[in-house]
C-alpha cells in the first residue's frame, strides 16, 4: 500500500455499549477541526462516525466517556 492510498482511505470508528443492560454511556468525541457533540449510547447500541486522514496525516480524535457510575477510566 502506498502513502497516497492511506491518506485517502476512509476510517469508521464504532463505540458500542456492552457494559450493563441498565447503563447508558455518554460519549463526546472531537478533533482539532470537528466536535461530534455528546451522544448517549444505550446497551447494545453504538455511536459511529467516519473520517479521512488529512494530507499531513495528523488527524486525531479524542473521546471522553462516562456512565451514571462515573468516568470509565475510574472503573
Amino acid at each position: 500500500m502506498n502513502n497516497y492510498s492511506c491518506v485517502n482511505a476512509e476510517y469508521t470508528v464504532y463505540i458500542t455499549n456492552f457494559l450493563d443492560v441498565n447503563t447508558t454511556v455518554s460519549v463526546h468525541c472531537k478533533s482539532a477541526d470537528d466536535d461530534l457533540g455528546t451522544h448517549i449510547v444505550s446497551y447494545g447500541d453504538n455511536f459511529n462516525w467516519s473520517f479521512n486522514i488529512n494530507f499531513f496525516r495528523t488527524t486525531l480524535f479524542y473521546c471522553d466517556m462516562s456512565t451514571s457510575k462515573g468516568d470509565l477510566k475510574d472503573q
